[in-house]
Parts: C-alpha cells; sequence; structure tokens
C-alpha cells in the first residue's frame, strides 16, 4: 500500500469489517515479556555455523592492520622516495629519431602526392593490340567485363564474304580494345555474385528485411534508449478522377484538395472518402509540443484532427451505421464557404458477458516515459470509462519496482474517479512485471464476485524490462493460476519495438494468454474494451462515405484533409479504417453554393463491409437540404463547431490554405501563416457546452500550447 497515495473507500471498507467477539478478550490477555524472557529466547536462536569464525576473521583483520600502522618507515626509503623524479627527460637521440621518422612521412606523402598530380596531367597513349587472324571458322575472343570489342579493316581489303588475307592485309588488320564506362547489366545470378565479392552478409540482410529500419526517439534518462521499427508514412489521402476541369497539378503539388465544380464532368460530382480514424498526426504533436518546438508540415494529416474529437452523434436506430451530417458557415467571416460535415456512427457491438471485472495492471516505470507512452495508456484508462456497464467492476494496479495498488471493484458512479486517478501518475522507478501481475491476479481472486461475472487481466507496458529467470518464473506461475481460474490475460505492448520480446512471445504459449502490440490511444482503448466486454468491438471494416453533389445548387467543393495517395491515380482510396464500438468518424466539405433556391444541397450513401460474416452492406441514400445550412457559427450543431476547429488545427500546422472562388474553374488561394490566435478567440465564441467534451478541451489546450511554442521560436 503506497501511503502518499489516500483511498477512503479502502479504508471505509476496512471499518466496516467486524472484529470477532473474543478478539479483544485475547489481546488483553497477552502478556508482554520481560527483559529476562526476551535475552533467554535470543539465546535460544541457533548461530550460522561459520558466524564466529567470520567474527574472530574480522578482529583478526582489525589487528593487523593496527599492526602495520604501527610499523616505522625508514629514513633511507623516504629519502630514496625524495628524490625520484616526477617525469624523466627524454634522451636528445629519441627527439631525432622522431624528428626523422616524421621528415620521412611527410616527404613520402609529398611525392606521392606530387607524382598522382604528374600522371593525371601527362596525356597517355591509346594502347593497341595487334592480333593475326587467320581463317580457321567462328572467332571468340574472351574480354574482361570493363571492355568492348571494335575491329578496323581497311576499306580496299574489306569483303562481305568470307576471305582469307594475304600478308598485307593481316599486317594492316588489328584488334583494338576499347574501354566503356558503361557496363552490361547483369542478371539475378550476376548480381548476386557481385554481392557476395562484397561486404554482402545474408543474416543481416534477412534480418533487415524482416524487421526493417531500426531507430529510438530521443528523449532524456540514465538509460540507452530503445531501439524501435522506423515505419514507413501511411499512403495519405484519396485519388481524384483522370478529367479535365479542375487544378490537378497544384493538387499533386501541395496535396490539398482544390476546390471541383461538379457541373463541369459527371465523374467530378461524387466524391468518395474512407473517413479516418487514426490519430497519429495529434499523438506527433503532442510529443512535439512536450519538446518545446512544432511538427513539421509534411508529418500533419488534417484527418487526424478530425478524428481526434468525439462527435457524440446519436447512436443507429436500427442497423450498425447511422450517416450524420450539419452544415453552416465557415469559422471566419472573410471566408465566403460553407461547411459541410458527413459522420457515420456506429452501434454497440454485442457483449460476450453481461458484467465484467476487468483488473488493468499499468506499468509506470522510467522507460514508459519514452514515446510519451505512459500518456497514451492514461487516455485510453480515461475514456474507459464512458463503454463501462452498470454492472461491470474496473480495479487498477499501478506498479513499478514497487507494487501500488490504487483501486478496487469500482462501478457504477464510482468509476468516474478514475480519470482523475491516473492523471497524476508519473513514469519512474525500475521494473517489476511479475509483481504486477501477481498483484492483479490476487484482485481478480479475491473480489467475493460471483461466477455470472467474467474476469479479465489487462497488462499496459512497454515491454522494456529484461526479466531474470526468476521473476519469468513467477510470471508464468501466477498466469498458469490465472489460466486455472479462467482469467483471460491480455498483455498490450505500447510502443513499436525491433522485434517481439521473447518473454512476451513466450507467454502466449500459456492458455489464456494473448499479446498485442500497439502505439496509439485509440488501440489501446480498443483492447481494453475487448477485455470488458468480452468480444470483438470491431463493427464496421472499410467503409466509404459517398456524397453527390448537385450541379444546380453547388458552385464548387473541396474535401478538407485527405491528401493525395502515394500511387498517384493507381488507388481510388488507399487506406482502409475499422470503426469499433460505439465509434464515429467524419468528413469535412468547403462548399460554395449558388445563389438560389435549389433545396437538395447532395445525396449522401455509406458502404461498408461486415468484419464479422465479410459481407458487404450499403445504406440508403440520405439528402442534404439547404434547410440544414446554419447562418451563423454559433448556430451550429455542436458536431460541426467542434469540427470546423479541429480541421483549422490541422490546416495550421500543414500549411494549408483559405481558398476564394473566383468562378466555376478558377480560385484563389492564401497559405496558412502558423498563427493561432485568430483561432483561440473564435473558440472563446463558440457553444459553451464543448467545454464539457473532453477531446474538444483537449484541443483547446493545444491550441494555446502550441501559440506559446510558436511566441518563443518566432525571431
Amino acid at each position: 500500500m503506497n501511503d502518499e497515495l489516500p483511498d477512503p473507500l479502502l479504508d471505509a471498507k476496512l471499518r466496516q469489517v467486524p472484529l470477532p467477539e473474543d478478539l479483544l478478550a485475547r489481546l488483553r490477555s497477552m502478556s508482554v515479556p520481560d527483559t529476562g524472557e526476551l535475552d533467554q529466547a535470543l539465546r535460544e536462536v541457533p548461530l550460522p555455523s561459520n558466524f564466529l569464525l567470520r567474527l574472530r576473521a574480522g578482529v583478526d583483520e582489525l589487528i593487523i592492520d593496527d599492526a602495520l600502522g604501527d610499523v616505522a618507515v625508514p629514513a633511507d626509503l623516504l629519502a630514496k622516495l625524495h628524490v625520484i623524479p616526477e617525469t624523466r627527460e627524454p634522451a636528445p637521440w629519441r627527439r631525432m629519431a622522431l624528428a626523422a621518422s616524421l621528415l620521412l612521412i611527410v616527404g613520402g606523402l609529398y611525392g606521392l602526392t606530387l607524382s598522382s598530380l604528374i600522371n593525371a596531367v601527362r596525356p597517355r597513349t591509346a594502347v593497341v593490340e595487334k592480333l593475326p587472324l587467320i581463317d580457321l571458322g567462328p572467332l571468340q575472343l574472351e574480354l574482361r567485363e570493363s571492355q568492348a570489342l571494335a575491329v578496323h579493316l581497311p576499306r580496299d581489303s574489306y569483303r562481305p564474304a568470307h576471305f582469307s588475307p594475304s600478308r598485307a592485309e593481316t599486317d594492316a588488320l588489328s584488334v583494338e580494345l576499347i574501354p566503356f564506362g558503361r557496363r552490361v547489366s547483369l542478371g539475378a545470378a550476376g548480381q548476386m555474385r557481385e554481392l557476395l565479392a562484397t561486404d554482402f552478409k545474408p543474416d543481416d540482410d534477412v534480418f533487415s528485411l524482416r524487421w526493417g529500419a531500426l531507430g529510438s526517439p530521443h528523449f532524456g534518462g540514465s538509460r540507452d534508449p530503445d531501439l524501435e521499427r522506423v515505419t514507413s508514412p501511411r499512403s495519405p489521402g484519396i485519388d481524384l478522377p483522370l478529367v479535365r476541369g479542375y487544378d490537378r497539378p497544384f493538387w499533386l503539388k501541395n496535396g490539398v484538395h482544390p476546390p471541383i465544380s461538379p457541373a463541369i464532368h459527371p465523374a467530378l460530382k461524387t466524391s468518395r472518402v474512407a473517413p479516418s480514424n487514426r490519430t497519429d498526426s495529434v499523438e506527433l504533436t503532442r510529443r512535439r509540443i512536450k519538446a518545446r518546438r512544432l511538427p513539421d508540415e509534411a508529418n500533419i494529416r488534417v484527418e487526424d484532427f478530425l478524428a481526434a474529437v468525439d462527435y457524440h452523434f446519436p447512436s443507429p436506430l436500427h442497423g450498425a451505421v447511422a450517416i450524420r451530417t450539419a452544415a453552416g458557415p465557415a469559422l471566419y467571416e472573410q471566408q465566403t464557404c460553407q461547411l459541410l460535415q458527413v459522420g457515420l456512427k456506429v452501434s454497440r457491438a454485442p457483449r460476450l458477458h453481461a458484467a465484467t471485472h476487468l483488473t488493468v495492471a499499468l506499468d509506470i516505470s522510467t522507460s514508459m516515459g519514452s514515446g510519451d507512452r505512459l500518456e497514451v495508456a492514461k487516455r485510453a484508462i480515461a475514456k474507459l470509462v464512458k463503454y463501462a456497464g452498470p454492472d461491470d467492476r474496473i480495479s487498477l494496479v499501478v506498479f513499478h519496482h514497487d507494487v501500488v495498488h490504487l483501486v478496487e471493484s469500482l462501478n457504477g458512479e464510482q468509476l468516474d474517479q478514475l480519470p482523475a486517478i491516473v492523471a497524476p501518475l508519473q513514469a519512474t522507478g525500475g521494473d517489476n512485471l511479475a509483481g504486477g501481475l501477481q498483484q492483479a491476479v490476487f484482485i481478480l481472486l479475491g473480489s467475493g464476485l460471483d461466477d455470472q461475472f467474467a474476469r479479465n487481466l489487462v497488462v499496459l507496458t512497454d515491454g522494456q524490462n529484461d526479466l531474470p529467470s526468476e521473476a519469468k518464473k513467477l510470471a508464468g506461475s501466477v498466469l498458469g493460476v490465472a489460466e486455472e481460474h479462467s482469467i483471460k490475460t491480455t498483455i498490450v505492448q505500447i510502443g513499436a519495438l525491433a522485434s517481439e520480446p521473447p518473454f512476451f512471445f513466450e507467454l502466449q504459449d500459456t492458455g489464456g494468454v494473448s499479446w498485442v502490440q500497439t502505439q496509439t490511444s485509440k488501440d489501446v482503448l480498443w483492447e481494453l474494451m475487448e477485455g470488458l466486454t468480452g468480444a470483438s468491438v470491431a463493427v464496421v471494416d472499410r467503409p466509404v462515405i459517398s456524397v453527390e453533389f448537385n450541379p444546380e445548387a453547388v458552385q464548387a467543393y473541396r474535401l478538407v484533409g485527405e491528401g493525395t495517395t502515394a500511387t498517384s491515380a493507381l488507388d481510388s482510396l488507399s487506406e482502409t479504417t475499422t470503426l469499433h464500438n460505439d465509434e464515429d468518424a467524419t468528413a469535412l466539405y468547403e462548399v460554395w453554393l449558388h445563389p438560389n433556391s435549389h433545396d437538395e444541397i447532395a445525396w449522401v450513401r455509406a458502404q461498408w463491409r461486415d468484419p464479422q460474416t465479410g459481407g458487404h452492406r450499403e445504406s440508403q441514400r440520405q439528402l442534404v437540404s439547404r434547410l440544414q445550412f446554419a447562418t451563423s457559427v454559433g448556430e451550429m450543431p455542436l458536431s460541426l463547431q467542434a469540427a470546423a476547429v479541429a480541421a483549422e488545427i490541422g490546416k495550421i500546422l500543414s500549411g494549408g490554405y483559405d481558398f476564394e472562388l473566383s468562378n466555376a474553374s478558377s480560385f484563389q488561394r492564401h497559405k496558412k501563416s502558423r498563427d493561432f490566435r485568430q483561432l483561440a478567440e473564435v473558440c472563446q465564441k463558440l457553444n459553451p457546452s464543448l467545454d464539457s467534451w473532453a477531446e474538444f478541451r483537449d484541443l483547446v489546450g493545444l491550441i494555446a500550447a502550441m501559440d506559446d511554442v510558436h511566441r518563443n521560436q518566432a525571431p
């Protein structure tokens, strides 16, 4: 028990425990032993066999030290020590030898340099090798790989037919070997032979192919950073149709969607997008802000900021997916476009167990401080409260070199305390994974809940601890006990490592133990939710939103975020998304409307794949009406206000543009500067109800932090 972390719930439970009836009487009857009894008890304690010998040896060493200290130092020894010089002067012949050696070395280097310069300037005569030819049939010459063959014959002696040259013709016939710089390309066998002749090491290359490039994040601390796999950037965005009518060079160069008129070509009427639920850019921005610098523009994706907000869309009344739309003006008054939000809301996945006792074992050792790993775990635990059922119980065990038991069997309104409990935790101390597992399993076994509760354990760690053999044996035995009592264990490793930790890999052989590797708070949340529900929380796989704009009502539209694909016109949708339990995803458009009375702005349809059956599903077509467009920012739905702010953060960080439409096919653009003051002022004018959204509060706090970093970085 950690004294620094009070637990009023536990204290209250302990005070309610009834005492046995005879406990007070037994305590009063106990007598306090006197000094004589204590002495007698101590005399009965057996001494180790070598204890007296060790004591005598220590006394003998002290006696020898005292005797040596009394020995007088001879006077002649001190005199001899005084005359020993601290340094000895080198002999003169040594100096001369050193100078001569240096002179020879410098002279030799000078001579080699001069001779190489002379050889480079001196003209060289081509070496002509003469070879007499005798007509004995086909002639085959073997040359070095870096040389080519050219045969020169006198004009008057050239005969296209087979001939026998005379003596004079033979003297005139010469074979000149002319070197060329370009070599003939080698085949697969030749390339392998060439590689084997160099420092090529097959084992090392096979390792590289399997694990890829390795690197490590820079962070302070007393330990060396751990090597992690350096992953290539995800292929962002979608591709646009290969038709005329929009500024495709601008889109390919800048990765920003330009305004597109749906009236120019039928293929441009429909926009298809796979909404993303990744938040990699947001996690990266948090890490950069923590290091007091802003992220690079090339590493920011606007759609990641759109995915970082829970928009609180209403759940589907029936089916797995519901389409939610909202529309209104842009954030800034000088912008002439309107905003259209198209969102998807998925239903909750069915639970395997009606009630679950979930114990979360959280590693807060020093290594969890690198790469923002502990913050990722804390954000996931804080969001888990939203998905807990009325009968669920959640316990938390925090460990480093010691085990800190914080809370046990929280349920109902008590779960609201969980975010405040994990918020102050800091990464410190050593590793004690075996102790954390032992405490977590002990809580599950001693909870006293009946059999209707499923018991699951989720361990959040970075996998950096190198356990000794005793700790591995203890952890294995603890997990064996958990398996015997039907406790399902999931070990979530946060951070991309060079390879699977051998210990975790071995644990997978134990029944009821699974191991996963992840890097974002959303992925950690899904693992916690699976531990809570006992089943997969994937509801929708590969969702695609199709928006068909009405050319009679829409002058132009522009998709916010979702830049160009890596293949550029070879892949229509480069990224696949999986939406989980009660999750939402959104796409945001900037729309320029015709000044007319056409009510039908667009039609929206959603398509997806069922992750359980693999079957394809499609929603009904849904209309976006002109009546949905709010007339002011304050009147917009809360989801659209939050989406507009999230997109604006992404556009500022990625170096996006503001667009002004000149006509259906031309526009003016203005690149955004990294100035967050105007956006901060707009956030103060939004609906106050947004303050109750945790994700939106985090984005507003991020705006203030980025503005502070930008001001300090400005010259």
